[in-house]
């Protein structure tokens, strides 16, 4: 895992690579890239990523912290859509992205 600092995040988390950077870190898994800040319990970004290279990013809304909100604002992939997400619905995006579960990648309305 690359080591980073938040300068350098944002650019990694455009080219989907994994990266620790103090509180925030990313892990790139088969079908998809989650964003973390402060730990795994709190999934900042998810993009599920489609074979034909379509890509669709989610965004947690929970408000967590002062700290995590200024990483959602300053880290957030630029020239892409990312849809609201409720925390409850990131935890489990994040379950199926690591598991490559697919007929639960598919209820995210991604075309796997």
């Amino acid at each position: 895992m690359t080591k980073a600092n938040h300068r350098q995040a944002r650019l990694l988390i455009e080219e989907q690579a994994s990266f620790s950077a103090s509180s925030v870190f990313a892990i790139k898994y088969a079908r998809g890239y989650v964003v973390f800040s402060y730990g795994h319990h709190f999934p900042m970004f998810a993009c599920v990523n489609a074979p034909d290279g379509g890509r669709k990013w989610f965004v947690n809304v929970r408000k967590y912290s002062t700290t995590t909100s200024k990483h959602t604002t300053t880290l957030a992939p630029r020239g892409v859509h990312l849809v609201p997400t409720s925390h409850d619905t990131m935890l489990e995006l994040h379950r199926a992205i690591a598991r490559a579960d697919v007929p639960s990648l598919a209820s995210f309305s991604v075309t796997l």
